[in-house]
């Protein structure tokens, strides 16, 4: 029986997760309370060569929007 891997995680890291698991190319974090995190367990996976992608810092929550549907084009 193969075994599953589990974890109990933080609402924040299991975003982070989501983000790794879609492979997305591009993401885009505008770090403010309560999410900072997000950012911090995504910069996490791209320095651990687990997630291949451009991470950008926007100027504020309107930017992340521009970003990410910008290089989605």
């Amino acid at each position: 029986m193969e075994r599953k891997r589990f974890e109990v995680m933080t609402g924040n890291k299991a975003c982070a997760w989501g983000v790794k698991l879609s492979r997305v190319q591009v993401a885009s974090i505008y770090p403010v309370t309560p999410q900072t995190t997000i950012g911090e367990y995504i910069a996490e996976f791209i320095a651990n060569g687990e997630l291949k992608c451009e991470l950008v810092n926007a100027e504020g929550e309107l930017s992340t929007q521009a970003i990410v549907k910008a290089a989605s084009r």
